[in-house]
Formats: structure tokens, C-alpha cells, sequence
């Protein structure tokens, strides 16, 4: 159990928090419905923290008593960075007990029950649920200061965060399974709704330091990778990411440091990203169906898969592209008025980028007409597929009703030759006995 906050620590608390809500009110207002913030906040100081010591299994150890401190400063910590509880719609917790005594005391404050993302199974402590810390494997109790298992267990997720979700920390999951349960939860968090009402989804999820930042890096369009190694989350850190407007995540801080936009090379690098992670997730979700013989299964998923990876192509190349001219224009296009540049001089800087934006929409019309003539091909294909099929079956038909008539006409005739022959054999025998007679007489 946590000591509550004394009375008149509580009254200041709560006068800020409205302050807060009133600012916050004023500004969700321009947000658009349907919008979605995760903050994310690492658990306090843990008993697994202080041994030197991997310690990844379900429920795992406690805080220590720093950590159940650092755990009643979480709202202060909030409210420093500009964010204000009261906006939580809910709050979420792991299945391991650390994160779960971090969101205590806030809980308490906020008269909410913490819903926990996941189900333990007291008979599988291992097995990978929600928002739970990333599974250390064969390097789970080694030394987390030293050693190859820090190492491996370390870096791996970086891999993940490069595009590379197919590696595997031995023993346990690899990027593609461990994106699919955190992304599985987020989505949860989304269903929950938007519960105060106030046009935004606003979730705070008290999780574990490398899932934080392994999912963020793999997943947000503006990854710092740099912060894996500077900034590596402390007890209680918060990160915070943001739905955008194409359905992507947007990092909007790092451990109280605001994210602004990629670079260049950032955005290159995501667009790279993003076309290597389709093939592996479209195999991925093939898994299942396979594993399941599913016949129907197995071929709508590959379908899907082919499609979402040729989507990937053309998203790659029209974002290249963008990004590559609009880096070209940032160099060269006047910041202000009072530019030094003369009329003379920008003029030709000003053709071509007249010039870039033209070739840019011609190339994003082809793009698109070859993505519609391929499909009409495609379409084509399958209508030329379908009548030869058609065909094939029409004269299969035509085939078997011939033998048919055939074999009836045969038997039509052999019956017809039987009772002719019996007839001949009738008259015979009949005029036979005629000649016998005669011959007598």
C-alpha cells in the first residue's frame, strides 16, 4: 500500500488540475472527433531494477520504495510536462505487477479503476499479452549491465524499429509478434472510446521501458532513433504519441522533450521502413491460416498480402518523391521577403521548382494510370480466365453428352439386331417344319 498525499498537498493538486481542465477544454475544441493520444509512462523503480538482473516474466517483481515514491509523483510529473490527468478517459496497465502499483496512486486520485491490457496465465508466464514488457528468453535472469544477453536482448528491438521485424530474441517473439499485441491493445484502447467526452480518445498506458520504446521507434512516422541509445526512458518517464490524420502515429515527446518533425533522411528511412515491414507482416498473417489448413483462409490472405504490399510500393515511391521535392523547395524557396535573393536570381530557382511541382503531379498521374491499367489487366485476365474456363467446361459437356448419345445409339442398335435376328430364327424353325410336312405327305 502507498501513503496517501497529505490534505493540503491534495487542494493545491486539485486547483492546478482545474486550471489545467479549463486550458484543455479550450484547446480539444479544435480537435478534430476521432482523434487518439496514448501517453505512455514507464513503471517506478522495481525490485528487478535494483538486482542487475533481466527480469521479464509475468506478474514479476514489485517497486521498491523508491519506486512506490516515484509512483506518487506521477501526476506532478503529468502536470509539469502540460499534461493534465483529468483528461485521461482511461487508465491501463500491464499484466505484471510493477505497472500496476505505479498507476495506483493516480488511479486513486482520479476515482479510476486501471484496466488491465492482457490476461495472465499463471501456467505460462511467459507468454507475450498486450502491453507487457518485451520477453527476455533464454537471457531472462542474466545481468542487464553486462553480458551478451544485454547485448542481444537490447538490441534486437532496434532491428525491429529498422524494419527487420523478422529477428527473433531467442527464446521469445519476434518484431512482427510483439507489434501485433501492443498495436492489438491500442486498438482496445480505441474501442474503449472517448469517455470524457471531449472529442478526443486520451489514453495513459503505465507499461515497461523497451516496449515503449521499441513500439514507438517501429511505429511513429518521426522515429528518433538516436533517443534509444541518449535517451534511454527512466522510471516513470513518459512518452506521448498521437494519431494522425492517415491513420499513422506521430511522436509528440520523449521523456519531457518535445518531438518535432522528421528530417530528410528520417522521412527516407520510415518510407524504407514501411516497404520492407509489408512483405514480413503480410507473411506473418498468413500464419494462422495455414497452421489451420484453411484453404479459403490461406488464399484471402495471400491476396490481401499481395495487395497491401504493392500498396506499399506505390506509397513508397509517391513519398520518396514528395519528400524528396519538398526538401528541394525548403533549400531553395525564400524564407521571408526581406530574402537577399534578387528577382534575377530566383526566377530560375522558381522555374524549377515550377517545374518539380509539375513533374511531381505528371509522375503521380502516371503512377496512378498504371495503377488503373493494371488493374483493368488484371480485371481482363480474369474475364479471358473465366471464359476459357467457361469454354473448357461447355465442351467437356458437349463431349460427355456425345458419348452418351453414342453409347444409347449403341445399344439402341444391338437391341434392334437381337430382335431381328430371334425373329429370323423364328421364321426359319417355322418353315422348317412346313417342308417336313410336305416331304411326309
Amino acid at each position: 500500500m502507498h501513503d496517501q498525499p497529505k490534505p493540503g498537498r491534495r487542494t493545491a493538486r486539485t486547483a492546478v488540475l482545474a486550471t489545467l481542465t479549463a486550458i484543455t477544454l479550450v484547446v480539444l475544441a479544435a480537435i478534430p472527433a476521432g482523434a487518439m493520444t496514448v501517453t505512455f509512462i514507464r513503471h517506478g523503480e522495481s525490485e528487478g531494477n535494483v538486482s542487475d538482473y533481466i527480469s521479464t516474466t509475468v506478474p514479476g517483481p514489485g517497486l521498491t520504495p523508491t519506486g512506490q515514491e516515484q509512483a506518487l509523483a506521477v501526476s506532478d510529473k503529468l502536470q509539469g510536462q502540460g499534461i493534465n490527468p483529468l483528461t485521461f478517459d482511461n487508465l491501463y496497465v500491464s499484466t505484471m505487477i510493477r505497472t500496476q502499483q505505479t498507476a495506483a496512486p493516480l488511479a486513486d486520485e482520479l476515482g479510476k479503476t486501471p484496466v488491465m491490457i492482457g490476461r495472465f496465465n499463471p501456467l505460462d508466464p511467459q507468454s507475450p499479452a498486450g502491453i507487457q514488457e518485451i520477453y527476455a528468453g533464454i537471457f531472462e535472469n542474466t545481468s542487464q549491465v553486462s553480458g551478451i544477453g544485454r547485448v542481444v536482448y537490447g538490441l534486437m528491438p532496434l532491428g525491429w524499429a529498422l524494419g527487420l521485424r523478422f529477428l527473433r530474441i531467442p527464446g521469445a517473439e519476434d518484431g512482427n509478434e510483439f507489434d501485433a499485441r501492443v498495436d492489438a491493445a491500442l486498438e482496445q484502447m480505441g474501442e474503449d472510446g472517448d469517455v470524457n467526452n471531449d472529442g478526443q480518445i486520451n489514453a495513459a498506458a503505465f507499461s515497461h521501458g523497451l516496449t515503449i520504446m521499441a513500439w514507438t521507434l517501429m511505429n511513429v512516422d518521426n522515429p528518433n532513433l538516436g533517443l534509444f541509445f541518449t535517451h534511454s526512458l527512466k522510471n516513470t518517464d513518459i512518452v506521448v504519441v498521437e494519431k494522425n490524420g492517415e491513420g499513422g502515429w506521430t511522436l509528440k515527446s520523449w521523456a519531457g522533450q518535445e518531438v518535432g518533425e522528421a528530417n530528410y533522411l528520417t522521412k527516407m528511412l520510415v518510407n524504407v521502413r514501411d516497404l520492407i515491414v509489408a512483405p514480413q507482416t503480410a507473411l506473418y498473417n498468413m500464419r494462422q491460416p495455414v497452421f489451420d489448413l484453411d484453404g479459403k483462409a490461406i488464399a484471402e490472405t495471400a491476396a490481401q498480402g499481395v495487395r497491401d504490399v504493392g500498396d506499399a510500393t506505390v506509397k513508397f515511391v509517391k513519398d520518396s518523391i514528395t519528400d524528396t521535392l519538398d526538401e528541394i523547395r525548403r533549400h531553395f524557396v525564400p524564407q521571408s521577403p526581406a530574402a537577399t535573393l534578387t528577382t534575377r536570381s530566383t526566377a530560375p530557382v522558381e522555374d524549377t521548382l515550377t517545374t518539380a511541382r509539375e513533374a511531381r503531379t505528371s509522375i503521380a498521374k502516371e503512377l496512378d494510370a498504371a495503377r488503373s491499367e493494371f488493374a483493368a489487366k488484371r480485371a481482363e485476365r480474369k474475364a479471358e480466365a473465366d471464359a476459357k474456363r467457361t469454354a473448357q467446361r461447355d465442351r467437356i459437356r458437349a463431349s460427355v453428352n456425345e458419348i452418351r448419345d453414342n453409347v444409347k445409339q449403341s445399344l439402341t442398335d444391338a437391341r434392334d439386331g437381337i430382335s431381328r435376328n430371334l425373329d429370323k430364327t423364328a421364321n426359319s424353325g417355322s418353315n422348317g417344319g412346313d417342308a417336313s410336312a410336305r416331304d411326309a405327305a
